[in-house]
């Protein structure tokens, strides 16, 4: 990765230890979404000892996408009932992830001490005060989001709240200023990191071939887009990122017709083998988190069951002392404390 790109990666993870609430500004290509999936995985890496919990819950969705009324929730004008939201059901799952986090590392840290349980509600979208003011509650440091229910969601700490915009032009102060923020700019990029990408990912009966493509790159792409840029009306404005990416997408639908069957054929089973890589990871996710809780119930039981021995024991001592006038106190007092007559706590 290049060094900016990097040094973007840690400002984000920064901002993040203090504030609750993110805001990553830039274009379209400037590493915003990239940046927020390399520090899921550093993150993932860090915390490799403790693989039986889901470290990092990540939800997306965009807000402009949805009414008011399916973001946040709403009554029924008929029948006065109400409808959650697609944010309030987010919050709570992620409220009760956090809560099953806390119990299992209670339950594991009698061995080990484990990283954090993160949880991060992503909002890929324009960020304007239509959507945005309902959540100025949940940005402030009491942490709460009030819906038009009456209902307040608190939220535990862990969970983090992205806001991934081009802008801020239609945002309100009161917003901005509850906000850490992380520029990103997409001239820090480059175009040619997108083309080394793009040669990284050739399939094997062309990667011997990547320097020459690397070359001839080097050689067309700079003039011609010095002409797509200045010399031609576009109708829609576009950077170079954007031009660079559609062009490698036309090189790679020009390459596969002349690409073996057995190259295809590999390249959907190594897909088929990640999408299954994945599933079965989620799946051990699941079944390992409600083990753990139920680990944690069963060590709740444990002790409330030492408990009620140890208050057992001091019932029946109380009940010999009455009994039995001669008693000596401070044998007593060993006997009640759990140590063995004659012995000083």
């Amino acid at each position: 990765p290049l060094p900016p790109f990097v040094a973007k990666c840690e400002q984000l993870n920064a901002t993040l230890g203090t504030r609750h609430g993110v805001m990553l500004i830039g274009g379209a290509m400037a590493g915003k979404t990239a940046a927020l999936r390399a520090l899921r995985e550093a993150l993932a890496l860090v915390g490799a000892p403790r693989d039986k919990l889901p470290l990092l819950v990540t939800h997306r969705l965009n807000p402009k996408a949805l009414p008011l009324s399916q973001l946040y929730g709403a009554f029924d004008t008929a029948s006065r009932e109400w409808t959650d939201g697609v944010v309030a059901e987010l919050m709570r799952g992620l409220v009760d992830g956090a809560r099953r986090a806390a119990e299992a590392t209670e339950a594991l840290a009698v061995y080990l001490q484990p990283p954090p349980w993160r949880g991060w509600l992503v909002f890929d979208g324009p960020v304007d005060a239509l959507w945005i003011e309902s959540m100025n509650t949940a940005l402030d440091d009491s942490k709460r989001l009030c819906l038009a229910s009456g209902e307040v969601i608190r939220l535990p700490e862990g969970i983090s709240l992205i806001f991934e915009a081009a802008d801020l032009a239609a945002a309100s102060p009161a917003t901005v200023s509850r906000t850490g923020m992380v520029f990103f700019e997409a001239e820090n990029l480059g175009w040619r990191a997108l083309v080394r990408s793009w040669l990284g990912r050739l399939p094997k009966v062309l990667a011997l071939n990547a320097p020459d493509l690397e070359r001839c790159a080097e050689a067309l792409l700079p003039p011609l887009l010095a002409v797509a840029l200045s010399a031609s009306k576009a109708l829609i404005s576009s950077s170079e990122l954007t031009l660079v990416t559609s062009f490698l997408a036309l090189i790679d639908a020009l390459l596969r017709p002349h690409l073996s069957a057995d190259e295809d054929a590999d390249a959907a089973a190594a897909a088929a083998a990640d999408e299954t890589a994945r599933e079965d990871e989620a799946a051990v996710e699941d079944a390992t988190s409600s083990a753990e809780s139920s680990l944690a119930s069963s060590r709740q039981q444990s002790r409330r069951a030492s408990r009620m021995d140890t208050l057992e024991r001091q019932n029946s001592l109380l009940t010999a002392a009455a009994s039995d006038p001669s008693t000596d106190a401070q044998a007593m007092r060993a006997g009640s404390s759990g140590l063995p007559f004659g012995t000083k706590p």
